[in-house]
């Protein structure tokens, strides 16, 4: 009975590419949220895979067919770190992007906020005609006087929700760099 890839081939005679959708696979049965197990963090689960890239001999496994090699490629578990800290590091910065669109928010509804106090408090006709056209050039479709106070507010939840998920995605990135890899090839 033939075990393994076709022909029987096991371990390291498998190809490359072989080992890298195995590897590849396994990364994202663990990593992914399903409804019948929680989400894992991204640094756990590649320390999961990296424990495979040790030698059966250092283990103690016993059944396995050759112990002298792993279940991981250590170059393939190499080569998943670094894309994934590549992928971290780009959502990293798309979230930083949008946090910068966020903050230029704030900046314009506190500019209004200025602008409706000077209208309140303007004694002038001409001066609150002067700050009724600055409001009216700042207010975006959809704000208005009333609920301008309502949505800076949802701003600054916003920018709160990504400034701390930014802080998670650092965390994880310090995780990772952290994961041993054995380079037993």
């Amino acid at each position: 009975m033939a075990l393994g890839y076709p022909n029987g081939v096991v371990k390291e005679d498998l190809p490359i590419e072989g080992q890298i959708i195995r590897v590849a696979d396994e990364y994202d049965a663990i990593v992914s949220k399903r409804q019948y197990k929680t989400h894992i963090d991204i640094s756990d689960t590649l320390k999961i895979i990296a424990e495979k890239t040790i030698p059966a001999y250092k283990t103690g496994r016993t059944n396995a067919k050759n112990p002298k090699y792993s279940q991981v490629n250590p170059q393939i578990m190499h080569a998943l770190l670094e894309v994934v800290e590549d992928d971290v590091n780009y959502e990293i910065s798309c979230v930083e992007g949008y946090i910068k669109h966020i903050e230029e928010q704030i900046k314009r509804l506190n500019k209004l906020a200025e602008y409706i106090e000077g209208y309140n408090n303007a004694t002038k006709a001409r001066d609150k005609n002067d700050f009724k056209e600055l409001i009216e050039y700042i207010l975006q479709p959809g704000e208005t006087i009333e609920n301008y106070s309502k949505i800076i507010e949802e701003y600054k939840k916003a920018y709160e929700v990504r400034k701390a998920h930014i802080d998670k995605l650092k965390t994880e990135i310090k995780k990772i760099r952290q994961i041993k890899v054995d380079d037993w090839i």
